[in-house]
């Protein structure tokens, strides 16, 4: 039963479009820093505008990972892309789905 599933579970259905996916979360505990970022924005509500920062510097001491992971590359893939935009919706609403997936 495993190796069927390793060879066919992650497999797109060929009538549907569709396939399984996951999200995982996890708590990271150890500080993250990244440095000379750019194009970074704060995404906030609709009727507020974005911030938008240039040269950031950006230190989180404990943080929340989100992991998503698509049976297809979303850039190929029609179910992948719609699952990204939900994920990316789920998490900071359309103005974040809609900026990160042009």
């Amino acid at each position: 039963m495993d190796t069927f599933w390793d060879n066919n579970g992650y497999a797109i259905e060929p009538t549907s479009g569709e396939g399984p996916f996951a999200v995982f979360f996890s708590l990271a505990t150890h500080p993250f820093y990244a440095r000379n970022l750019v194009d970074v924005h704060e995404i906030r509500p609709l009727n507020k505008p974005s911030a938008e920062f240039q040269g950031t510097q950006l230190l989180l001491a404990q943080y929340i990972k989100a992991t998503l992971l698509t049976p297809d590359d979303p850039s190929d893939d029609p179910f992948s892309q719609s699952v990204l935009r939900d994920f990316l919706t789920s998490l900071g609403g359309q103005q974040l789905a809609a900026r990160l997936m042009g």
